[in-house]
């Protein structure tokens, strides 16, 4: 018997990341200001990329958008935040296929390097630009602020992956 590479086990795990990903940014999540949203949005497509692959978290991050968006959109879509999303999903996917692979006794510096480079990239970077699109304010205005912002919710999203990392890996079956 051939594996598939979206078998059933697969495509639940990233059907429930997509639901908790919804959850989390279009429900439980506090907007400040337009430019300052405060939530854990981002964890779901993480764990995603980690336990399902790049592939699976890249489709998770864009899917999760596009029916969050569907459901309640929270200010004016931009399809920047798509790829964005995407990036979440992807990146981690990356690291944990090149740097993790099977060795679990790296997972915690795996987690890390995944975080810092999401939020970097994604919150601190793109997310910034899109905003001063959307907003017509200056990208150098926002980005203290985000920057700060995307710290925080950095550490805390590494300690909420680690603690979440066992539970959510797919276990490989004989």
């Amino acid at each position: 018997m051939q594996k598939t590479f979206f078998d059933t086990k697969t495509i639940v795990r990233a059907a429930f990341f997509i639901t908790l990903n919804i959850v989390l940014s279009r429900m439980l999540s506090i907007m400040i200001t337009p430019q300052l949203k405060i939530g854990f949005s981002t964890l779901p497509l993480i764990l995603a990329g980690l336990s399902c692959g790049p592939v699976i978290g890249a489709i998770v991050g864009v899917i999760s958008d596009i029916i969050g968006i569907m459901i309640n959109a929270q200010g004016q879509p931009h399809l920047g935040f798509t790829f964005s999303a995407m990036l979440s999903g992807l990146i981690p996917g990356l690291v944990a296929m090149y740097y993790i692979k099977d060795n679990h006794k790296r997972k915690l510096v795996g987690i890390i390097i995944s975080v810092v480079i999401v939020f970097a990239l994604t919150h601190v970077v793109l997310n910034t630009i899109w905003l001063s699109q959307i907003l017509g304010k200056a990208v150098t205005v926002m980005l203290p602020l985000r920057a700060f912002k995307a710290c925080v919710e950095g550490v805390l999203t590494i300690i909420l992956c680690y603690a979440l990392y066992d539970f959510v890996m797919i276990k490989k079956s004989i």
